[in-house]
């Protein structure tokens, strides 16, 4: 027996062999409501009877709670949670014709990827769709919002790579999050990709976000005026410190200057640090980028006060080579002079 959920954007389908009988055909109501209350069975294995065509209950030996149920034998309702355009669960791997490409990759490798990167997703409203989701180009996943960009990059010899770019919708991965290893067939289709994990029986179909992607290639600055290295977990008591300090919840910037950090309330010298051009930078996204590095120490690439800053890992982590790009803030609006 298949079990499918649909949300119009993602589609879930686990296979429970243990149940044979192909008849049983129905779709839950408050589906919410069922999850919560199945949180609860920690008996014997949960039994499901049907009452009518209208409610089935469920129990487990001490617990019982009945739920309302939709017959999808006699209409066509059941196709909504099959499939998404040509899109087959029951037949995705038997010689699919729609089929663009598809590579094996681990559930682990794909996920460190992905959390290393979540951060730079668009979240704000709906007005950038084509953001709120990661974007896959070649060996790359992309993530960005306007004022960062975070990029991941499996440079091993017969690492992932794509021939055809597409993104998809951060909704799929919070649903992979719940996986925790084994390998994934990632099988991309015109405008659906699919995540086959066959260890699990489970396939996730996501639809891919419409629209092209934003070109972020030409954003990374082609040479770099100076170059430091650092320690991360030193960088990020310091980034700490300037929360602490502050007095003004909504002054959530800072300056590198010379051979320091500046903010508002209070300085930081750095030892080794030599930059020219005074640069301005949010707090908390500078924080993200420097928390979300892999490595121990961290190289940062500087190349004027209002051209982006780059970080990357000192030591590279050949799956997942990391790239954190940084707008700056133009101090020059900033109606003060604590940076000068």
């Amino acid at each position: 027996m298949k079990i499918s959920a649909n949300n119009l954007e993602v589609i879930g389908c686990k296979t429970i062999s243990c149940i044979t009988d192909d008849k049983i055909m129905f779709a839950l109501e408050d589906v919410k409501r069922v999850i919560k209350a199945l949180k609860y069975f920690k008996g014997s294995d949960t039994i499901i009877t049907f009452d009518s065509d209208k409610a089935c209950n469920f129990e487990d030996g001490k617990k019982s709670f009945k739920a309302g149920i939709t017959d999808v034998n006699d209409n066509d309702a059941h196709s909504l949670f099959a499939h998404l355009g040509k899109v087959w669960i029951d037949n995705i791997n038997s010689n699919n014709s729609n089929i663009l490409e598809q590579h094996t990759y681990t559930i682990e490798k794909l996920m460190e990827r992905y959390n290393s990167i979540s951060y730079a997703i668009y979240t704000q409203n709906d007005l950038k769709p084509i953001l709120r989701g990661i974007n896959f180009k070649a060996n790359k996943m992309v993530a960005l919002d306007g004022y960062r960009l975070a990029i991941s990059t499996d440079t091993e010899d017969n690492g992932l790579s794509f021939k055809n770019e597409f993104t998809i919708n951060n909704n799929t991965f919070s649903i992979l999050k719940q996986f925790k290893k084994g390998e994934c067939d990632i099988i991309s289709f015109k405008d659906i990709t699919a995540f086959n994990l066959v260890s699990e029986d489970f396939t996730l179909l996501s639809r891919n976000l419409e629209g092209q992607y934003f070109k972020w290639e030409a954003a990374i600055p082609c040479s770099f005026s100076s170059e430091f290295e650092f320690e991360k977990k030193n960088m990020l008591e310091n980034l700490k410190y300037f929360k602490e300090i502050r007095v003004k919840k909504t002054m959530d910037m800072f300056a590198i200057k010379n051979n320091g950090l500046v903010s508002p309330y209070g300085s930081i010298d750095i030892e080794g640090l030599n930059i020219s051009e005074t640069s301005g930078y949010d707090l908390t996204r500078f924080t993200d980028a420097v928390k979300n590095l892999e490595g121990d120490r961290i190289k940062m690439l500087h190349s004027g006060a209002l051209k982006p800053i780059v970080f990357k890992n000192v030591e590279e982590n050949k799956y997942n080579s990391q790239l954190m790009l940084l707008c700056p803030i133009n101090l020059n609006d900033v109606k003060s002079t604590w940076y000068k």
